[in-house]
Formats: C-alpha cells, sequence, structure tokens
C-alpha cells in the first residue's frame, strides 16, 4: 500500500490529496497541509465520536466544519500519511484483500482507537496476527495499544523457552514489570520434569497453566483469535520438543528468518513529504484530537 500521492494546490498554499479528494464526498479535512473530502457516512456508520460531531454541531452555521476547504475538519496530531492510510481501509479497491506492511497497521490501529473505530481495530488485529513480528516487538506494542493479552500467548512461550535469557535492551523495551514476569514464568517452566522443562502430554496443561497465571490472561472461549494463539503456542513446544532430542536451540531460526522477513522502512515505506508548517495557514475548522470532551459506549458497526 503506497499512502504517496502528488497532490493539487488548493485554498491558501493547501494541497488537495490526488487520491482522496473525491468530487463526490460530502466532508472535508485536513491532515497537516492537505486537504482530504471523503464520504461522512462511514465516519458517521464507524465511530461514535465522529456520529456525535456530525449530527451535534458545536455552533449552529450555515458553513459547518467539513463544508468547504476554508472550513475543513482539522485532524490535530494526525500525519497526511497516516490519515490516507486509514482511509484506504474504507476505499481499498481489492475487497477486503488488505495487504501493507506492520507499520502502517499499527499507523491505521493507533487512529483507529483514538477515534473509535472499533471494527477497524479488530481488522488491524486479524492483520497484525498474520505478519511475521518478533516475540519482544509484539509484546511491546500490543501491550502499548491495550490490546488483548491472550494474543501474546506464543510470544510469552517463546521467550520462556528460548535459551537466551532477555537482554538488557529487550528488558528495556518491555519494561521492568513485563521483564520480571517473564522471568518468573521462565523459572516455573524449568522446573517441570524436574528441571527439564515441560514433557510431552504431561507438561503441557501445565505450561499453558503458568501462562495463564503469571501473565494474567483471561481467555474468552469463543475468541477465535486468542484459540489461534495458543494453537502456535502448542506448535511451540513442538518446537521445544524437537530442540531437546536435536540439541538446536528452539526459535532461534524463526527470530531470525522474522527479522529478515521484518520490512524495512527505507524501502517499504515512502518517504515523508516535505510540507510546509500547518502552523504557517490560518484556517478555521473543528479540531479533533484526543481530549474531545464527552464519554461514548462503543457499539458494533451493523
Amino acid at each position: 500500500m503506497s499512502t504517496q500521492h502528488k497532490s493539487s494546490t488548493g485554498t491558501g498554499g493547501l494541497v488537495k490529496h490526488q487520491v482522496y479528494y473525491l468530487r463526490d464526498a460530502d466532508v472535508i479535512f485536513r491532515a497537516e497541509n492537505t486537504l482530504f473530502k471523503v464520504h461522512k457516512h462511514f465516519f458517521m456508520r464507524e465511530s461514535p465520536r465522529f456520529r456525535d460531531m456530525f449530527r451535534s454541531p458545536s455552533i449552529p452555521c450555515t458553513d459547518p466544519p467539513g463544508s468547504s476547504d476554508t472550513n475543513p475538519v482539522v485532524l490535530k496530531d494526525t500525519s497526511a500519511d497516516s490519515f490516507a492510510a486509514f482511509l484506504w481501509v474504507f476505499y481499498n479497491p481489492k475487497y477486503s484483500i488488505y495487504i501493507a506492511d506492520v507499520d502502517q497497521w499499527w499507523d491505521i490501529l493507533n487512529l483507529a482507537q483514538r477515534w473509535e473505530f472499533e471494527e477497524v481495530e479488530l481488522l488491524c488485529l486479524r492483520e497484525l496476527e498474520k505478519l511475521p513480528i518478533t516475540a519482544v516487538e509484539k509484546i511491546r506494542r500490543y501491550q502499548e495499544f491495550k490490546l488483548d493479552r491472550a494474543l501474546l500467548a506464543e510470544s510469552f512461550a517463546m521467550l520462556m523457552l528460548r535459551v537466551e535469557p532477555l537482554s538488557i535492551e529487550e528488558g528495556r523495551l518491555l519494561g521492568i514489570d513485563t521483564s520480571l514476569q517473564i522471568a518468573q514464568a521462565r523459572e516455573a517452566s524449568r522446573s517441570l520434569n524436574h528441571g527439564l522443562g515441560p514433557s510431552p502430554g504431561v507438561d503441557e496443561q501445565e505450561f499453558a497453566l503458568i501462562i495463564l497465571k503469571i501473565f494474567n490472561i483471561k481467555v474468552q472461549s469463543f475468541d477465535l483469535l486468542v484459540i489461534g494463539s495458543f494453537d502456535l503456542m502448542r506448535m511451540i513446544l513442538k518446537s521445544y520438543y524437537r530442540s531437546r532430542k536435536t540439541g538446536h536451540p528452539p526459535f532461534q531460526e524463526q527470530e531470525q528468518q522474522q527479522q529478515q522477513h521484518k520490512p524495512k522502512q527505507q524501502h517499504q515505506r515512502p518517504k515523508q513529504q516535505q510540507h510546509p508548517s500547518p502552523n504557517d495557514q490560518r484556517q478555521t475548522g473543528s479540531i479533533i484530537d484526543d481530549n474531545v470532551t464527552g464519554s461514548h459506549k462503543k457499539e458494533k458497526s451493523k
């Protein structure tokens, strides 16, 4: 997925996004100094925050925010590239085939959580679960976004069973609490089978209980993503058993492959456009940020 496109000059030095400035659309957003004209329908359908804003404007007027290039809805702390990636979810021409790199999904997930797009958040999770992410990076980012910890069972198992303990750098990335939990879990797993680690068929359930207890994981019975995560954990145990027979360290090859397949930012992600600072342009409009007042309950899209 590419989010960089040449844009045409718009009002007051702003530029119109080449792809996401649609003539038949009905709301105009501004991210940095780029204007986007898209369909309000997606925002009202998916997000209670935008639904409330568009239904009940704070100040009744003939030119409400988002109705013109001179009065767009201003998206604070949102880059033009991130917003273009977010819009791609709704305007993807591939019909449910979503191809993007890990960093782009993090950007989309960030906006989905900020603006309460619950279905988009679930899409991000499904796609991230398909991509190669190292155990440490996955734990760090999932905890940063406060995602379901049960999805990390596989990553916790890998760090528990690998030969090497956490490095100092890995400990910094994970934080002291998670690092101590991993150290505790490694010790507990090694106490199984007289210190030899979990044995096939005998200690697998106890190993799973160690993960559930130490990492405070609550499993939802019908959550398919969680079930898949524990299936992967069983595969990790099998890899661990094989390593004990062959003498080769478990997961070392898998971690190396994940690092090799991780997209390099300078090649996969297009360079940022050099735009004039938005502070140089004086524009009116509704500002969307993380400090919008009012509480909303999440509603499932129908």
